[in-house]
Order: structure tokens, then sequence, then C-alpha cells
């Protein structure tokens, strides 16, 4: 624990105790003494409450990731000097003190994951009026970090009007609801974080004056719903997410003025009509989520130009036409998922040159052609999931059983036809196997007991022929085994028994 006599010690200035295992409460004959400025005891076991006690000189106090409970003291409010307080991820209670409204030199104020109620002002909970509390007073502040609390009441416009530094709003999951003022953009705003809140109304278009400083714009799950403002796409832009709202219209094509813009995220919401071509000119992007946005018409050729996208997911749009060839230039994507959609033409041989690729999903879709050969270069893959293209004709490729990591490969309610290739075996990584109501024909071949990490074989509805291999009972791992409505002929094997994990056998 912290010695209360520490109290002693009249000339203390600093104390930095931090990430340690103290336990017991934090005492006040420390905090009281008349010299302390800085005080960190982050990441501790502390409990109790917060003294009530506090010296005149304290600048910097950090007691945030212990176990503080009760509210926070509104002595804190007499400590005009204090410039950053750092209460985050405690179990403080109630409200925020009126007092502390008066902190003219507060730089920095993070309060995040507690249980503090009232809106940003001191205000009761239920006060619907962000003028109820306290003078507002921090006209230093740039920073103001209250994630993962209980706020409630609308933004303040005082927040943005009389604060000359403001950088940094994260005020995510709370419960703040009405508009975005219109006067964040007279704070030189660099990151708004508001997702998770029950906030409406638009985004306001005045963001775009904010051309040189804006960086991170974070508002998902909330009930905004207007068109995206073309305004706000500005070059400094880093992050969009503006997931599972209610926006609508069309993807702005300013959206190509955003190019420092590495994170992208449209999904549930109520957009309409194509992927802009523009799109193409977002050179740094790295991931980027489009998927049930629900956008229509085809995949711009010209995002095979983002050579630095990681993640693309499209699923669950309305989307036609052929997946573009030009996808083989992004050799960074490791995720690439388009199902869900009304796809069609041939898979592209291409894809076999998107070397980092890990998974790739395009099933639900009108997929025709067959399966190139020459995605055996993809020696990262480990998920193949291109079921429910009943389109989809041809073999496996026996060239696919140099993909040493394949961890799950779907085919099933395709026209896949021809034999298992004896390669299969070389799969020794595969989990889950799907072929069923396709046209796969033939044994299944002896190899399939190499497959010691098969989990899931499902061969029901399809042409396979012969006897169950008696290979079959090295698969100890097993669980589900399904080859019903075939022309299997024989008797099961008694090695079956060795499949002490089997759970379905149909």
């Amino acid at each position: 624990s912290i010695p209360s006599e520490l109290g002693t010690l009249s000339t203390l200035m600093q104390l930095e105790a931090y990430n340690n295992d103290l336990t017991g409460t934090i005492p006040a004959e420390l905090t009281g003494l008349s010299y302390l400025r800085r005080l960190y005891i982050a990441g501790n076991l502390l409990t109790g409450k917060l003294p009530t006690v506090w010296g005149p000189e304290l600048m910097f106090l950090d007691c945030s990731d212990n176990a503080l409970t009760g509210p926070i003291p509104s002595e804190l409010g007499s400590v005009n000097k204090l410039q950053e307080l750092d209460l985050s991820n405690n179990f403080l209670t109630g409200l925020i003190p009126v007092e502390m409204l008066s902190l003219s030199m507060l730089y920095f104020l993070y309060l995040d994951h507690n249980y503090i109620e009232g809106n940003l002002l001191g205000g009761d909970e239920d006060c619907d009026d962000p003028k109820e509390g306290g003078e507002f007073g921090w006209v230093a502040l740039k920073e103001l970090c209250i994630s993962g609390n209980k706020i409630t009441g609308t933004l303040p416009t005082d927040l943005f009007t009389e604060t000359e530094l403001l950088r940094t709003v994260k005020l995510d999951n709370n419960k703040l609801k009405g508009s975005l003022p219109t006067e964040m953009a007279e704070a030189p705003l660099e990151i708004i974080s508001l997702s998770g809140n029950y906030l409406t109304g638009c985004l306001p278009t005045e963001l775009g004056l904010l051309s040189t400083s804006l960086s991170r714009v974070e508002v998902h799950a909330n009930d905004l719903a207007c068109a995206l403002p073309t305004e706000i796409f500005v070059a400094s832009l880093v992050a969009f997410s503006v997931s599972d709202n209610d926006f609508n219209g069309a993807i702005p094509t300013e959206i190509q003025y955003s190019t420092s813009l590495t994170f992208l995220s449209l999904t549930m919401n109520s957009l309409s009509g194509s992927v802009p071509s523009e799109i193409g000119k977002l050179t740094v992007l790295k991931k980027a989520f489009l998927d049930d946005a629900p956008l229509a018409g085809t995949i711009p050729t010209e995002m095979g130009e983002l050579t630095a996208l990681e993640l693309l997911s499209m699923r669950y749009n309305s989307l036609i036409g052929s997946i573009p060839s030009e996808f083989g230039y992004l050799t960074s994507v490791t995720s690439l998922e388009l199902d869900h959609n009304y796809l069609d033409g041939e898979l592209p041989t291409e894809l076999g040159d998107m070397s980092s690729l890990i998974s790739f999903f395009f099933y639900y879709n009108k997929i025709t052609g067959t399966l190139p050969s020459e995605w055996e270069k993809l020696e990262n893959i480990e998920e193949i999931v291109g079921g429910f293209n009943v389109g989809l004709k041809g073999t496996i490729p026996t060239e696919w059983g140099t993909m040493s990591e394949l961890v799950i490969l779907d085919l099933g309610v395709s026209a896949i036809e021809g034999d298992i290739p004896t390669e299969i075996g070389m799969l020794t990584n595969l989990h889950e196997l799907y072929l069923n109501h396709t046209s796969i024909c033939g044994e299944i071949p002896s190899e399939i007991g190499e497959m010691e990490e098969l989990l899931v074989f499902r061969g029901m509805n399809a042409m396979l022929t012969g006897t169950i291999p008696t290979t079959i009972g090295s698969l100890t791992a097993m669980l589900d085994f399904q080859v019903r409505l075939n022309k299997l002929t024989g008797m099961l094997p008694t090695e079956i028994g060795d499949m002490h994990n089997l759970m379905t056998l149909l």
C-alpha cells in the first residue's frame, strides 16, 4: 500500500509509483502535500474513494487503471493549476462535478471507462439541456476523453467555441443524443470519436473547414441519417467510420481528395448507387469495409490501384458483373470478402498473384466457369469459401494440393464435378471440407486419412461411389462426417470406431 507517512515529506514535488501491485486506498496525507505537483499511481490495485484533500500546486494527476470507486471529489475543482487529470479505467460513479468546470489550465481530461452519469457540464442525467450544470471554463482543453460511461444530453456548443486548442474529443459508448453542433468546426479538431451513442441528424458540412487538421471521424453505431457531406473528405483525413447509421445517397466522388485515408467503413447504411471509380485514388487505403451498404453496380477496376489495401469487404450488397482481374495487383490484401452479391463471370486467374491472401469469400453469387489452377500460388491461403455458386463447374485442380495452409475449403452447392483429387491428402491443415450438393464423383481417396486435422467432411447429395476408405479411422479429430445420398457401396469400415470425437455421422 501507499504509506500515509509519505505525508510527512513536506517538500515532495513528484511521486511516480505506476504499474505495480499497490493495494489499499490513496492517503489524503499524500495528496494534500503543499508542494506536490505530479502524482502518477496508475496501473495498481488501489481501491476506495479519491481523497477530498488536494495540494494547491498539483499539476498532473494520474490514477488510471485501478479499482477506485465513488464520485469524483468536487474539491478537485479548487486545484487551479491542474493541467492533466487521468481517472480512466476505474469504477467511478456520479456526475462530473460542476466545480471542475472552472479548471482553466486543464489541458487533458481522461475519464474513460467508468460509470459517470449526467451531461458534460455536470448537469443531472435526466436533463436534456446541455447548459444545465456549471459554467464552462475548460478554455485550455486539448483532449477530452470520456468514452465508455453513461454521459447523457447533447454536445454543448461551448466545448467547441470556448476552446482554441481542442484537438481530440472521444465520447464513444455513452448515451449522448441530439445533433452534432455546427460549431464543432470552430475548434482545431483532429479526432472526433462519438461512436455508440444516440446521435441524430447529419454530419456538419462545416467540418470541411478543418481541411488541415481533421484526421479521424468515427461516428459509427448512431442514428445519423442524411447524405454523406462532400465537404468532409479533406486531404488530412486518415480514418472515416460511419457504419451502422442510416446515411443515404451515393458515395461522393469527392472521396478521392482524402488521399491520406487508411481506414474506411461505410457498413450497414442505406447508401445507393455504385462504388465510384475515384476510390482508386486512395492509394494508402489499408482497410475498406463497404459491406451491407447496400451498394449496387459493378466493382470498379480502379480498385486494383489500391496497392496498400490489406482488407476489402463488400459482402451483402447488390453488386453485379465480374470480379476485376485487376485485383491481382492487390498483393497486400489478406482478406477479400465478396459474398452475398450477384457477381457473375469467371474467377480471375490473376487472383493467384494476391500473395498475401489468407481468406477469400465469394459464396452466394452467380460465379461461373472453373476453379483456376493458378491459385496454387496462394501460399498463405487459409480459407476459400465459394459455395452456393450453382454455375461454378469443372474439377478441383490437383495443383491446389500445394495450399499447405488451407483450413477451410467450401465448394458446396455448385456444379463442381470429377473426382476428389488424391492430392487432397497434402492439405494436412484442412479442418473443413464442403463438397455437398455438387457433381463430385468417384471414390473418396484413401489419402483423406492423411488429413489428421480434418473436423468436418460434407459430401452428401453428390455422386460419390465405391466404399468409404478404411483410412478414415485416422481422422480422430473428426466431428462431422456426412456422405448420405450418394452411390456408395459396401459396409461402414470398422475403423470408423476410432473416430472418438465424432458427433454427426450421416
